[in-house]
């Protein structure tokens, strides 16, 4: 689980600095391993906050290249899309379907090049639709 919350702090850092598709097609490959370590290194300091123990030495350095990679590789899938801009980052929100309210966090939310929204919800790990199928859905989170 701190895993997802590292990935989750580093793209929120990167983000938080970028807020633009423009800006990132602006970068250039030095400057995207830049941002890229300074947001790891930032999602590390935080877990270490409340975990001081966690991340020392070799396995620090191994998770830093992992999450260091992994975020590379969203930014390049980012740099396919057409223009946006980052209007949300971890938002809090009430949303309320079929007579049910429930509190959300939206990791991002985008306008996009048409003014239309989209929200997008990071995943580390295998989305199936068949867990969203059926009365009671097994992982409702990406359907709501």
């Amino acid at each position: 689980m701190e895993r997802g919350t590292l990935v989750h702090n580093v793209l929120a850092a990167v983000w938080g600095e970028l807020r633009t598709h423009k800006a990132l097609v602006a970068l250039d490959g030095a400057s995207q391993e830049v941002l890229l370590g300074r947001s790891t290194e930032a999602a590390i300091a935080g877990l270490r906050q409340y975990r001081p123990e966690a991340l020392r030495g070799r396995f620090a350095e191994i998770e830093k290249a992992r999450l260091m990679a992994l975020a590379g590789s969203w930014l390049d899938e980012e740099k396919k899309r057409q223009t946006f801009e980052v209007l949300g980052i971890e938002e809090k929100r009430r949303v309320s379907f079929g007579g049910l309210s429930v509190d959300a966090r939206l990791d991002r939310r985008d306008r996009l090049h048409t003014g239309e929204q989209a929200i997008i919800d990071y995943k580390t790990g295998a989305a199936k639709v068949t867990d969203w199928l059926g009365p009671r859905p097994d992982d409702p989170q990406l359907p709501i």
